[in-house]
């Protein structure tokens, strides 16, 4: 089963302000997961916004401050990353 979720935002604008997506975002994360699904963060402009997002989503539900956050983001994209490459 595939749900999204999409907002209105200009995909040119790297420095738009998102942060009035973020709690749509997060209530939409833990939902997912709560009910055991996977969830992918992706972002059509490349831009890291949907790191952003999840950086803010470890913080807001986990309570990690941001440098823990960050790094188990950064940890994930590039581990994650590998691992599928080498699966196909």
């Amino acid at each position: 089963m595939f749900h999204s979720l999409s907002w209105g935002l200009s995909c040119a604008l790297a420095d738009e302000d998102i942060s009035s997506c973020f709690q749509e975002c997060f209530e939409f994360i833990h939902a997912a997961l709560l009910d055991r699904h996977s969830v992918l963060a992706y972002c059509t402009a490349g831009i890291s916004r949907s790191a952003t997002v999840v950086v803010g989503y470890l913080m807001w539900r986990h309570k990690m401050p941001y440098d823990k956050a960050f790094a188990e983001v950064k940890f994930a994209r590039k581990y994650g990353l590998v691992d599928h490459l080498r699966c196909t």
